[in-house]
């Protein structure tokens, strides 16, 4: 804990900020229960499976998704509403 209030002491000296801390909100353009449709791409290959989010999330989020087909979840980009891609 004490590592942790240290480096953002730093952070705060220095001027930065940590990663999404700038004091802009993104907007959720996906909430959590939408469905969504997740695509995989593979080279020039896109696979597309519905899928259901599990947070909300802006564009260019990275949030976990549910893939309706399997049951798994995993995390994914979102590129627009109700579009999201495997992250990578």
């Amino acid at each position: 804990m004490r590592a942790a209030a240290i480096f953002f002491m730093a952070l705060a000296i220095a001027g930065a900020h940590p990663a999404g801390a700038q004091g802009e909100a993104r907007v959720p353009i996906v909430r959590r229960g939408d469905r969504l449709i997740l695509d995989s791409k593979v080279g020039a290959v896109t696979a597309s499976v519905p899928a259901e989010a599990m947070q909300d999330g802006g564009k260019g989020d990275t949030i976990r998704v549910k893939n309706l087909q399997s049951g798994k979840v995993q995390p994914a980009q979102i590129v627009r509403a109700g579009l999201a891609e495997v992250a990578r």
